[in-house]
């Protein structure tokens, strides 16, 4: 299965991708220094990391350190605020 997906230099719809996406790329465009990303679009639902190592491999230099953040298109919003909830880790 070939994966679809946009990078930040790409318009990335937030009903599709999700507000993280559509936030990143905006900022981006506005010349803001926002590391390299890519998206997968929210109908993908849960990935391997097998699904994901094609595009990795095609985006991201070897040995590359890159960090895998998810969110849901209703994430954020009026009725919802997620925001600091979770605390990201690296290995």
């Amino acid at each position: 299965m070939t994966m679809e997906y946009k990078t930040l230099d790409q318009n990335a719809p937030r009903s599709i991708y999700g507000g993280k996406a559509e936030g990143l790329s905006w900022l981006k465009s506005l010349g803001y220094n926002v590391p390299p990303a890519i998206f997968i679009p929210a109908s993908y639902g849960n990935v391997g990391e097998g699904d994901l190592q094609p595009i990795l491999d095609s985006y991201f230099p070897s040995e590359s350190m890159f960090a895998v953040r998810s969110s849901a298109l209703m994430e954020d919003g009026a009725g919802h605020c997620f925001a600091g909830h979770l605390q990201p880790s690296l290995d």
